[in-house]
């Protein structure tokens, strides 16, 4: 328990003064918390970071995908959910169930909460499922999402992958990762700049850079698949959704039926609307 108190205080400190510092470098368009977080953690060049803060407006990134990644993810979220809903029904039980569920840290594609009763004492418990319905996985966001205690259900559909992180068993790299961003910031905001060039150079959108590359600024290209990768690539993801989505419900059930025997459930359903963005 105060390892979780120390990983909330050390959070809820850096949330405070990303917040600061978005004021003072940006202050007529202020980034959002995981916005800056993002940014700290994905850069090793400091002279790129401050200037992403400054122009919120500049992006880094201009590649645009194909929207077959976002329907992906979207399918296989309801999916994954119609299974929950199935076996928390077919067991007699109830939960809260949400979808793109929004936090100061992140926005989960699935959170399932349920309270019950034992020796006479209110249980709450709750599960959070990150989908990712394509090959790549964001490390930076899995990271940020153990800096909140319940346990996260990582399923990654085109590799069969479903694990569970408990962020309990990774307090200290918690802790770790959030004094790394909180180091990166007060050298920011202090002027400590340094400047790395090196693969951050690429598509980096700050022309005042001595390392700047001017020919790797292109105008926005869209990221798609050839025939044959597209044909491979839906065949694997259709193939695995349903295996994935039958070990990820056998973990939830796994999780929520500890401790239940003889208890009362209380629960309710909410499902929130689904126009989620592949990440």
């Amino acid at each position: 328990m105060l390892a979780t108190n120390s990983v909330e205080k050390k959070r809820q400190e850096l949330l405070s003064k990303l917040f600061t510092l978005s004021r003072t470098l940006s202050p007529r368009q202020r980034r959002t918390a995981i916005e800056l977080v993002r940014i700290l953690s994905s850069y090793a060049c400091d002279e790129k970071v401050k200037y992403l803060i400054e122009n919120p407006s500049d992006r880094a990134d201009q590649a645009v995908f194909d929207g077959y990644y976002r329907e992906k993810s979207r399918y296989a979220t309801i999916f994954i959910i119609d299974q929950i809903k199935s076996a928390l029904s077919a067991n007699g039980m109830r939960a809260d169930i949400k979808t793109e569920q929004w936090s100061d840290i992140g926005r989960y594609d699935i959170v399932i909460a349920r309270c019950h009763e034992d020796e006479n004492r209110a249980i709450n418990e709750e599960l959070r499922v990150e989908v990712k319905a394509s090959l790549g996985i964001d490390l930076e966001q899995i990271v940020r999402y153990l800096w909140h205690q319940s346990p996260l259900i990582l399923v990654r559909v085109l590799t069969r992958h479903v694990a569970e992180l408990e962020p309990s068993k990774l307090q200290q790299f918690a802790i770790c990762s959030i004094r790394k961003i909180t180091a990166a910031a007060d050298r920011i905001f202090a002027g400590q700049v340094y400047t790395v060039p090196g693969l951050d150079c690429l598509k980096c959108p700050n022309g005042r850079c001595p390392y700047y590359v001017a020919a790797s600024r292109k105008a926005s290209s869209l990221v798609a698949l050839s025939d044959d990768d597209f044909g491979r690539d839906l065949e694997v993801f259709l193939q695995n959704l349903n295996f994935v989505s039958e070990k990820t419900v056998s973990l939830i059930m796994e999780k929520f039926g500890k401790g239940s025997s003889g208890t009362q459930v209380a629960l309710k359903t909410i499902v929130k609307s689904l126009d989620s963005y592949y990440r």
